[in-house]
């Protein structure tokens, strides 16, 4: 009898749009690239043979939104039963792709913050707009209340540093904001 699987993370790329400070690629030499769609639907269709409520996590060292076929992974886990979840910076979330990622049936959205302020947040995730990315999270939860009655849930991640740990209690403001 097989055990239960709770909780699968699968990169679906490691490429990003980002070179943030805190990332483990400036001491690393791998390759870059996408998963591809053969390799997911074999993961997929084997998973499947394990019982139990099962939660695809699309998270790594790369941007999931960067994989062309992003939002058909989310869909064939969701029509496979499967919860889905991702963590992403959001700069790459456009309403269409808010969108796609709603029809097909994500359950949670996870965006990496690491600052409250568009300078701070800079500081550590260059080329990353605080400004920006709340905004794109907004839309993406916003649209999802008109989509669904169960709107996706919209997580927060921040890593917490010395020179960023004073700024936490201002997320409970951004979060706000988000669901706002």
């Amino acid at each position: 009898e097989m055990d239960e699987l709770n909780k699968i993370y699968v990169e679906p790329t490691n490429r990003c749009n980002l070179t943030c400070v805190t990332c483990i690629r400036h001491s690393w030499d791998e390759p870059f690239g996408d998963m591809d769609w053969p390799v997911y639907r074999t993961l997929i269709d084997g998973l499947a043979e394990f019982i139990g409520p099962k939660t695809i996590a699309f998270a790594g060292l790369g941007e999931p939104l960067l994989h062309e076929k992003f939002p058909e992974m989310v869909r064939l886990a969701h029509d496979r039963g499967m919860r889905t979840e991702m963590t992403s910076n959001a700069m790459l979330l456009t309403p269409s792709l808010a969108v796609a990622l709603i029809d097909a049936g994500l359950d949670q959205f996870t965006v990496s913050i690491d600052g409250t302020s568009d300078e701070s947040h800079g500081a550590i995730r260059p080329g990353a707009s605080l400004k920006d990315l709340t905004a794109n999270v907004r839309m993406l939860h916003r649209l999802s209340e008109e989509a669904t009655e169960t709107p996706l849930r919209i997580g927060i991640e921040f890593v917490a540093m010395r020179r960023n740990i004073h700024a936490l209690p201002k997320l409970r403001e951004i979060a706000h904001w988000i669901h706002a």
